[in-house]
């Protein structure tokens, strides 16, 4: 497996997320240099902020200015350690959350099998129901989500949307971000009442399986602590970790 360097990772990371601040309907984005401000005018802290590979410790104050003023829960993401990204989150009146781990894979996951188990990319006019699985799994409104989806419903998106359905019912969701020739892997969740069942394995897996297949170089991912350890049994590794900063008001939530 070609190892990626945490730089490489960042960037996609970055890239990602002005991609997503550029397309969704009333977002925008701005970046300066490794670091990226982007809104995407969803209520949810991690949908609105700024993600810096090399924190500027003047520019990202006026970065997460620029943001604020989006009157939205946000967050600022950096590399974890850097004293320039917390001076200037703490400046904000940001409190830290979680750290996020990058991982990263150029391998091909071994199959997820569970019996029954049937998983499907979903089509233009069935994205939907990704929402409504992802807003169960996540105890999040639907609305959360459907931004996102209806730029699934476009001709040549970059997001492909998965569920995973045992006896017709669905039970997992996930999306893949094709950018760079690289696929970012975010939304995988599960309701509820069907975890701890490897649906959301078996989802993961589908998706970078896929995007290899069709000559994707790699897939990437930023994990929260519960599903760390899922995803190093599918093959990604870690590359570095990423602090993240919320508004105050903020809850932790989906990482979309």
């Amino acid at each position: 497996m070609e190892p990626a360097s945490f730089e490489q990772a960042s960037s996609l990371l970055v890239g990602a997320r002005e991609w997503l601040g550029e397309h969704v309907a009333g977002g925008w984005s701005l970046r300066h240099g490794d670091q990226v401000a982007s809104v995407t005018g969803l209520a949810a802290a991690t949908m609105n902020g700024v993600w810096s590979a090399r924190p500027d410790p003047e520019r990202l104050p006026q970065l997460l200015s620029a943001v604020r003023d989006a009157g939205l829960p946000y967050c600022a993401q950096f590399v974890s350690g850097s004293a320039e990204g917390r001076g200037a989150a703490a400046g904000a009146g940001l409190v830290r959350d979680e750290d996020m781990p990058l991982m990263y894979t150029a391998a091909r996951p071994d199959p997820v099998t569970v019996t029954g188990l049937r998983i499907r990319r979903l089509g233009p006019a069935d994205v939907g129901l990704h929402a409504e699985i992802a807003a169960a799994g996540f105890g999040a409104p639907p609305a959360l989500f459907s931004p996102i989806t209806r730029l699934g419903s476009a001709e040549g998106s970059a997001l492909r949307f998965y569920v995973a359905e045992l006896d017709g019912e669905p039970v997992a969701t996930g999306l893949g971000l094709i950018l760079e020739e690289h696929v970012g892997v975010f939304n995988i969740a599960t309701p509820p009442e069907h975890r701890r069942k490897g649906y959301g394995s078996a989802v993961t897996a589908r998706i970078v399986e896929d995007a290899l297949v069709e000559g994707a170089r790699g897939a990437w991912l930023q994990s929260s602590p519960e599903g760390h350890a899922v995803y190093r049994r599918l093959g990604f590794a870690d590359v570095g970790a990423w602090e993240c900063w919320v508004s105050p008001s903020a809850e932790s939530d989906p990482d979309a």
